[in-house]
């Protein structure tokens, strides 16, 4: 049902007219629609895989890579919370330039393909790009309530500036312990943890490997949560799609698993 929901939600959305001066919001749609295929791919993979063989059919879960697209979920969950879901405008406007511009910066260190003239073109034309949104930048009114080193990060395309993940997960409304925790986690399988080897070599049995799956789900709700809110902050269209699902809003409350509900789990 939460996922139904979120379909809702970034539907709500098709179509609409972008007001001028408001490029952020098709970013913000376009990054709602990664969040969600990244929902519904794993939604795919907590089922058991057959594998046919010559001595039979072998079947398992891949919990690891559930694991690893349940840290891009987060990411991308808390890449919409930074950049969108401050509640200035002028805030937002500017991170969504910085975020911009570090996209643009990350394509300007691949090397465009001599067989492909519009490809260095293309790096060409962005170099430009770069150049005004970093002015923009300069001249934005938020410029100045920043540190030299941040506007120096900024500058050269590090959009969060030296924060980490776990800083902005606590921004966006999770415990520190919690959001450090689930991400160091993740991180584990992302990166070939000795642990994350571990715990695969463990869970031989589809039942084990499920249990591990399970833990996915759980947190793939908890995201859901977090992010329905935040969307329908930021879309007066969206508020009105979860008011029409009370159900589905029962849920959204249930899973939003904010600092303040699980202190005690973590303090005590």
């Amino acid at each position: 049902m939460l996922l139904n929901l979120i379909v809702q939600l970034t539907n709500s959305q098709a179509g609409k007219d972008v007001p001028a001066g408001s490029p952020w919001m098709n970013d913000a749609q376009v990054l709602a629609l990664k969040f969600y295929y990244h929902l519904t791919s794993l939604h795919v993979l907590v089922q058991p895989v057959e594998v046919v063989m010559p001595q039979g059919t072998a079947s398992h879960i891949d919990h690891s890579s559930v694991l690893v697209l349940s840290r891009a979920a987060l990411e991308t969950f808390l890449t919409f919370a930074h950049v969108f879901g401050c509640s200035e405008s002028d805030l937002r406007e500017f991170r969504h330039m910085a975020w911009r511009c570090a996209g643009l910066l990350d394509r300007q260190k691949l090397q465009a393909s001599a067989r492909l003239p519009q490809s260095k073109q293309r790096l060409i034309d962005e170099g430009a790009s770069i150049e005004t949104l970093r002015a923009e930048m300069q001249a934005h009114a938020r410029w100045v309530q920043y540190s030299e080193k941040e506007r120096a990060a900024f500058l050269k395309g590090e959009w969060r500036a030296g924060r980490g993940w776990t800083a902005i997960g606590v921004e966006a409304g999770f415990h520190p312990v919690h959001i450090r925790e689930l991400y160091s986690f993740l991180c584990g399988y992302s990166h070939t943890s000795w642990l994350s080897i571990l715990q695969i070599r463990d869970a031989r049995e589809l039942p084990q490997q499920a249990a591990m799956t399970a833990m996915s789900v759980s947190n793939a709700c908890v995201l859901m949560s977090f992010f329905a809110l935040h969307y329908v902050a930021l879309f007066p269209n969206a508020e009105r799609v979860l008011a029409a699902y009370p159900e589905a809003s029962v849920l959204v409350q249930k899973w939003n698993l904010r600092a303040e509900r699980v202190a005690s789990h973590y303090e005590r």
